[in-house]
């Protein structure tokens, strides 16, 4: 069924609907990870909440939320406030760490993921791991809708998150024009493309990769 726009019913401030225990939301990204569209769903039917340019409302909502209501939303809205909350935590104690992800043959992107080596960050991912629904995240693929692995789910979401943070801190930064490049790489989510290397010259780690890259 194709997603409608949302109809006079359902024209809710977007604080109002989150309060719907009844309404489940999916969060759509495209398949390099960028935030794409959220929807709404209720029993057969289903309507588009926004698409990307509306991500930074979708904070702002999730910031206002009510912990002490938090049982009356639905499964989805109630993992999202955790995944969000959580994110904010990682950027404020910057316990997160760039990822370089292959999303073609030569080009690739910069994520931003939580830095799962520190015992404390594992712990609560494997929590958060247990109560994301399985179906809140859907990729975009050419024609096609993918549903991934929960442990891969949350790390995109927590991703979809401080990518954003770390746009916003980006753009505070005075960058010369010379770094124009790696500026749209690191907080612009800019795919690059990764040029074959001769013999002598082989990466061996993602930073190399992405010292390559921009070189």
């Amino acid at each position: 069924m194709k997603p409608k726009e949302i109809n006079k019913q359902w024209q809710l401030p977007l604080e109002e609907a989150f309060e719907e225990g009844t309404l489940d939301w999916t969060i759509h990204l495209a398949y390099q990870g960028g935030f794409e569209a959220a929807y709404w769903h209720k029993e057969d039917e289903k309507g588009l909440l926004g698409k990307k340019e509306n991500l930074s409302s979708f904070l702002t909502v999730l910031e206002k939320l009510n912990p002490s209501r938090l049982g009356h939303y639905s499964p989805s809205v109630f993992a999202l406030y955790w995944v969000h909350t959580f994110a904010k935590h990682l950027a404020t104690k910057a316990a997160y760490l760039p990822e370089l992800v292959q999303i073609q043959t030569d080009n690739y992107v910069v994520r931003w993921i939580p830095a799962l080596l520190i015992k404390e960050v594992k712990h609560i991912f494997k929590i958060l791991e247990k109560i994301v629904p399985p179906n809140l995240l859907i990729r975009h693929k050419a024609n096609q809708l993918l549903y991934t692995h929960p442990e891969e789910q949350l790390k995109a979401l927590l991703a979809l998150f401080l990518n954003e943070y770390v746009h916003q801190y980006g753009e505070d930064i005075p960058f010369q024009s010379k770094d124009t490049d790696m500026l749209e790489v690191f907080f612009n989510q800019r795919s690059a493309r990764y040029q074959s290397l001769s013999p002598k010259r082989k990466c061996t780690s993602h930073s190399e990769m992405a010292t390559e890259i921009l070189s």
